[in-house]
């Protein structure tokens, strides 16, 4: 197993608050509805109107940003997993958000969550670009949440 292999792991359940360590973080993408940034704006009781302003700052600065200090969830802009499609940009995106926000917030694992329903290849290839990049900002382990929402 190589040590990108072991520094990133599948996540294949839905993530629960409690099983978030101290110092981990969730970085997903600003998509409003029933996307993951919802999903984990409930989780931790951000209101609604607080949530859609962040969306709306992320995408239109199409920049990187974190909701911290009301709760360890960063976003990178939607275009990027809905209209892009490109390892490269996804992955700039990350090193931005290492850059900017990594160093102040996480100390333990980062749950990245970039479902539309399941990970875009794309996503994997771009975490994988990223692993120094992570480590060097504090990161002791990437999961990529990936499971398929049945009804």
């Amino acid at each position: 197993m190589s040590m990108k292999q072991q520094f990133v792991s599948n996540f294949s359940h839905p993530l629960e608050r409690s099983q978030l360590s101290s110092g981990a973080h969730i970085l997903t993408y600003a998509e409003e509805g029933f996307s993951p940034l919802t999903f984990y704006c409930g989780m931790f009781k951000i209101p609604k109107d607080l949530e859609l302003a962040f969306q709306d700052s992320v995408n239109s600065s199409d920049a990187v940003g974190t909701m911290e200090p009301y709760a360890p969830i960063s976003a990178i802009p939607r275009r990027l997993i809905r209209e892009n499609y490109s390892a490269g940009a996804v992955a700039k995106s990350l090193r931005d958000w290492m850059r900017h926000y990594g160093k102040v917030g996480v100390t333990g694992e980062l749950y990245l969550d970039f479902q539309c329903p399941s990970t875009p290849h794309f996503v994997t290839k771009a975490t994988e670009m990223i692993v120094s990049d992570a480590r060097n900002a504090g990161v002791q382990r990437i999961y990529i949440v990936n499971y398929l929402v049945s009804e």
